[in-house]
């Protein structure tokens, strides 16, 4: 059974483009280590190389593997209307796709139904190489994911990616729909 003739498909990110992961993750650094690093400060996708040298690599990233984290992470604003909103429109279908590398299989999709999210486990896809999905639009915040999107790249605005050449970009949810609106 193929795509649907007219159907645009849309691969969304969860990481930083729906789940504000980057807050609560810069919360439990700072608190440990005595800092006061913010998501402004993050100029690139090593985000590593901002904190204090005697926070290894791998305690920085423990925080996100920790089987809980999930638990305190909020929704980007808007990013529930707006898939909703998504997924109301006439010939589009949108994907959650998602790297897992860091958390539980299936820790975010729990999230993203806990919060909100219109799900459907046939939309979910856990992927660390978003370049083999085959949508029409990938919507990301990581760099790498934008430049070797198999489909047209969408750059959802964060720090770290401001430098990312991208015909496409999406500032925040609620510009988002507003343009949408006026199509």
């Amino acid at each position: 059974m193929g795509r649907k003739d007219m159907e645009i498909v849309f691969a969304i990110d969860v990481d930083s483009v729906l789940a504000n992961i980057v807050d609560p993750w810069l919360e439990s650094y700072n608190r440990d280590f005595n800092d006061n690093l913010t998501r402004q400060d993050l100029k690139t996708w090593d985000i590593h190389q901002y904190a204090k040298h005697e926070c290894s690599k791998e305690k920085f990233f423990s925080y996100i593997k920790e089987d809980d984290f999930y638990d305190g992470v909020q929704p980007v604003p808007f990013a529930v209307e707006a898939m909703n909103f998504m997924w109301e429109q006439v010939n589009r279908r949108v994907i959650y796709v998602t790297d897992s590398s860091f958390t539980i299989p299936g820790a975010k999709a729990d999230w993203l139904q806990a919060h909100g999210f219109p799900f459907d486990k046939k939309n979910y896809f856990e992927c660390a190489d978003k370049s083999l999905i085959a949508a029409d639009y990938l919507v990301d915040d990581a760099p790498h994911n934008l430049e070797n999107a198999f489909s047209e790249a969408i750059a959802y605005s964060q720090p770290w990616n401001a430098d990312v050449e991208s015909a496409l970009r999406i500032d925040n949810w609620t510009r988002f729909m507003e343009g949408s609106n006026n199509e």
